[in-house]
């Protein structure tokens, strides 16, 4: 079982190096940084990161292909590589439409496409490949990194929906399937990852599967259920109806939330998640509660647990990843 967990590098930067390095000493495999708004760039944090730990992975969890070509990202990624070889692993995932994708003037259109097309391209970059390359999501003619190749560079690819779940299925080293703890739900995504697999002549034993959820172990399980309610919104704002259908949501809940999200974003939509839907899609309770849904989702397929540390400060945020470590992840291994 492999243990990651991910935060916002909030500024300073020197905080989320702190977090690393605890992390590192607590026995997590990995720690990942977001690509998804505008807090102090991930590739740079990491390398920053990368000087102050020996041997925690680090991974750009998640690269949007909306907002960086990837080139760009092969080139970061590889020169990332070369700093600290073996510890460096690439995500993408193609979410944050409202807070990210349109203030930049871009619109999420084919999700699908633009991530197979970008893991294509930094899977053959990496491998030291020349590209003439004019596909319908990106144009690489006459490409290639000036660095030795990468090769084995992992590559995960985040998603909820079921067609960029497949392609993560068909082409990524692991498929990550985001706030999805819910059985029905759970099982419905792996069904997506297995027949992208299938497509490539994979099963999903050839295939990590990771399951990418905001957790917070707490005996005061109401606040940190409102704290977390406005991010339960943005996740389901921006599912795809396939999403609601494998959590049984009806298409007027559906409609409603994301209605409301447009005009007034994931504070204005949260009222409208319950708690019992929170728990669907995040682990938040005490030991027990969070290891039995955990033990749950490894009982489905899960190999990878990773966790979102959601908390307002770096204190919090280092108390939520101890607690992690000593109480939880004793009981998966």
């Amino acid at each position: 079982m492999k243990f990651i967990f991910g935060a916002k590098p909030k500024a300073p930067v020197t905080n989320f190096t702190r977090l690393v390095q605890l992390g590192e000493r607590l026995g997590y495999d990995a720690a990942w940084i977001p690509d998804q708004t505008f807090f102090p760039d991930p590739f740079v944090t990491l390398a920053v990161v990368a000087g102050q730990t020996e041997r925690i992975e680090l991974v750009i969890g998640v690269a949007n292909p909306y907002t960086r070509h990837p080139v760009q990202v092969a080139r970061a990624a590889a020169t990332l590589d070369d700093h600290c070889p073996g510890r460096v692993a690439l995500g993408y995932g193609a979410g944050n439409r409202r807070e990210l994708i349109l203030p930049l003037g871009g619109e999420q259109e084919r999700p699908a496409a633009h991530c197979r097309e970008a893991l294509v391209l930094c899977r053959r970059l990496l491998r030291g490949d020349y590209l003439n390359h004019r596909g319908d999501c990106f144009v690489a003619d006459g490409v290639e990194l000036e660095m030795a190749p990468h090769p084995d560079v992992p590559l995960y690819l985040a998603a909820r929906g079921p067609l960029v779940l497949q392609v993560a299925g068909e082409l990524a080293d692991c498929a990550v399937i985001g706030a999805l703890l819910d059985e029905e739900a759970l099982a419905w995504s792996l069904g997506q990852v297995a027949a992208g697999a299938a497509r490539s002549g994979r099963n999903l034993d050839d295939i990590g599967r990771m399951i990418w959820i905001t957790c917070h172990i707490t005996e005061d399980a109401p606040r940190w259920l409102d704290h977390s309610r406005p991010m339960a919104a943005h996740v389901l704002a921006g599912a795809p109806p396939g999403v609601f259908e494998a959590l049984r949501l009806g298409d007027r809940f559906r409609d409603d939330l994301k209605a409301v999200y447009v005009e007034r974003g994931s504070e204005g939509a949260a009222h409208l998640v319950s708690d019992a839907l929170v728990r669907r899609l995040m682990a938040i309770g005490n030991a027990d509660e969070v290891a039995d849904q955990l033990q749950r989702a490894i009982g489905q397929g899960i190999n990878e647990i990773g966790i979102l540390v959601n908390a307002p400060d770096i204190r919090e945020s280092e108390e939520a990843i101890r607690r992690f470590a000593d109480e939880v992840m004793p009981r998966l291994v």
